[in-house]
């Protein structure tokens, strides 16, 4: 159930309380600009998610999360999202439903009602979840970026910003969200730091974002290690680290029915 209050956690990172217009055209640094503090906007949509550390031959750790969602304000999101915990070659898949009104979790094939104590656990974890969103600054992530055309991406016709990536900055904020869920302490020390920078073999950073709304579609992240990075760096991040989010049709209505044949939840 914790992993689940986290990854709930995850999907509020998603939408941090920002506004801000949008505007078509500018340069590269202007339209990321517009894209972040639009952020906030972004209610609903069918969300792709995943964060993976990659280890010595075809090992991987991290999750994947899936599925429609809607944040509703002061209330329990409508959604349904996969969550997959994904460690080397074995992977478990929970998922959590909610219609908004009620809450529940599938596992191993069964279905259990979160009780009314559970369900408000993951209206708070959502909560808090926007405050710890507020900690992505994105901009500091991004150095150099360049301004391309996009193409048809997540429902719209979007530009794109292709960039080198600060290592030191993004790792250490995706370090932060995979610690909730793994042991992944951060880069915290500048001697660990220019150990990482010194390791990264090539990292870029692409964000799409529609022409029109300055809306975000997707936004992958990928950092490969030269083999002879050091013993600290395979130990803090692994071989690699993969950082790929997708929003298709943001802020359209979305619709989650109640699962049936559901069974209490354990110990409730």
């Amino acid at each position: 159930m914790r992993r689940l209050l986290i990854v709930l956690a995850a999907l509020a990172l998603l939408v941090p309380g920002c506004g801000g217009g949008s505007s078509s055209g500018g340069n590269a640094q202007q339209v990321l600009s517009e894209t972040a503090s639009n952020l906030g906007k972004i209610r609903s949509g069918e969300l792709a998610l995943e964060l993976s550390f990659g280890g010595m031959g075809s090992d991987k750790s991290g999750f994947q999360l899936n599925g429609p969602f809607a944040l509703k304000q002061g209330a329990l999101p409508e959604a349904q999202l996969d969550y997959t915990q994904i460690a080397g070659s074995k992977s478990v898949t929970s998922t959590f439903i909610s219609t908004g009104d009620k809450a529940y979790v599938s596992t191993r094939g069964v279905t259990y009602v979160l009780p009314p104590k559970l369900a408000d656990q993951v209206r708070s974890a959502v909560g808090t979840g926007t405050a710890l969103g507020q900690q992505f600054d994105l901009s500091s992530w991004i150095e150099e970026p360049e301004l391309l055309d996009g193409g048809d991406v997540g429902g719209a016709s979007t530009d794109k910003v292709s960039a080198r990536l600060n290592v030191v900055n993004a790792v250490n904020s995706l370090l932060q969200l995979a610690s909730q869920l793994q042991s992944k302490p951060a880069l915290s020390t500048p001697q660990s730091q220019a150990q990482v920078r010194r390791a990264v073999e090539k990292a870029t950073i692409d964000v799409w974002t529609g022409k029109d709304d300055r809306l975000l579609r997707k936004l992958d992240i990928s950092i490969k290690f030269s083999p002879t990075a050091s013993q600290k760096v395979k130990s803090l991040v692994g071989a690699s680290l993969l950082f790929h989010l997708a929003i298709t049709n943001p802020n359209e209505q979305i619709h989650v029915e109640a699962p049936q044949n559901t069974q209490p939840y354990p110990g409730s």
